[in-house]
């Protein structure tokens, strides 16, 4: 059967009694038909069957998207015909899930721009469909406006991980720009402020470079560890001595691992005052790592007797904070640490085991009085080459 016969069937095909049957025929005719068949897929779009009229929206997507092949407008957009674009403006609003979550892409794919399609955008933000809201969080970071500034910063807080990060690019490419900045940022300010949780830190880091380090410093003390986190990363940056003093004192009594690890970085930079904080969490197998790696950057003669205690098994940690110790010791320990690295490369634990090869790695062994301890090392390396081979990689 030729392209022309074909069109023929889905023309009759559109008008028959089955549902299933016009459904099909409205996404074959969007398939092969051409721009003069829009009209037959219009009124396939307003059919009494959801299923048709979502398969309308289908068909006009394929019929009116230019393929790759063919030549794009001079000005880079698709000319969309008043019909079409009043149909898609329309459907968003259809009692059927699928019918609004097919016209919500097929207005984006033809580019729908405008008052009307932000507003109709705009209200999908708020529907109960939550591959409705992506498809328009996505129309609305092509157009770079936010359709609906509370329902958009509601999304924040939504119970779907895609739509909050969708939401999030969509805020922050609108205020980049600084065009509804009169708008936006108090909303933004008022949940980063007293909103519980997410919605907060999300919040919290889009005002925060915008004069507003109140609500970072607040931060800190919140009940949620995502905002306590997300606090602690923004004050990192602030260059005042009293925000130094504050940091620590949030580090003391700082509970959750992954809030404590902006802070344990932090502290690395604060010498002796911030080694006890890392030290008491080296038994976390989250944060511990960090601390470790910390203690190396501190490298005072008590955080090496502390990294060489971890090594060695006397301080008893978690595996992988071990290896993140015999990492550290490496940099700064002496070529008699080389020894305590090596009886780590038949450790029963990979984690140990490929932190001792990088401490041994970043030792300095260059020295004449190392010169035997460094043949040493070449040895032990080479035996733990060939009981681990994966060893190797590292």
């Amino acid at each position: 059967m030729g392209t022309e016969h074909q069109i023929e069937f889905f023309v009759r095909e559109i008008s028959e009694a089955d549902p299933p049957r016009r459904a099909a025929a409205a996404k074959g005719l969007g398939r092969i038909g051409r721009p003069e068949h829009t009209a037959v897929l219009i009124a396939a779009a307003r059919d009494g069957d959801p299923g048709v009229r979502a398969a309308a929206v289908i068909g006009l997507g394929r019929l009116l998207v230019p393929t790759p092949g063919k030549r794009a407008p001079r000005d880079g957009r698709r000319a969309v015909e008043r019909p079409v674009h009043d149909l898609l403006i329309e459907l968003p609003a259809d009692p059927d899930a699928r019918v609004r979550r097919r016209a919500a892409l097929a207005a984006d794919r033809l580019e729908l721009t405008g008052p009307a399609a932000t507003a109709a955008f705009g209200r999908l933000l708020r529907d109960e469909e939550y591959h409705v809201r992506l498809n328009a969080l996505v129309a609305l970071e092509r157009l770079g406006e936010p359709g609906d500034v509370a329902a958009l910063v509601d999304l924040l807080d939504d119970p779907v991980r895609a739509v909050r990060g969708s939401a999030g690019v969509v805020l922050r490419k609108v205020l980049h720009p600084g065009a509804h900045d009169d708008v936006l940022l108090p909303r933004l300010s008022r949940v980063a402020a007293s909103e519980p949780g997410r919605a907060r830190a999300a919040a919290l880091s889009m005002v925060a470079h915008h004069g507003r380090p109140d609500l970072a410093e607040a931060g800190l003390t919140a009940a949620e560890p995502e905002v306590r986190r997300v606090a602690a990363l923004i004050l990192l940056r602030d260059p005042r001595p009293e925000t130094a003093d504050r940091l620590l004192a949030a580090l003391e009594v700082e509970r959750d691992p992954e809030a404590a690890i902006p802070l344990l970085g932090f502290a690395g930079r604060c010498g002796g005052r911030g080694l006890a904080a890392a030290v008491r969490w080296l038994q976390d197998h989250r944060a511990g790592p960090v601390a470790a790696g910390i203690m190396g950057d501190i490298g005072t003669p008590e955080a090496v007797r502390r990294l060489r205690a971890v090594v060695t098994g006397r301080t008893a940690v978690p595996p992988v904070v071990r290896g993140a110790a015999a990492c550290a010791l490496g940099t700064v320990g002496d070529p008699n640490d080389a020894d305590r690295l090596i009886a780590l490369l038949d450790a029963p634990d990979h984690d140990v085991r490929h932190g001792a090869v990088h401490g041994l790695a970043s030792m300095d062994l260059d020295v004449p009085r190392a010169r035997r301890r460094r043949a040493r090392v070449v040895e032990a390396l080479l035996s733990g080459w060939v009981a681990h081979p994966v060893l190797s990689w590292y």
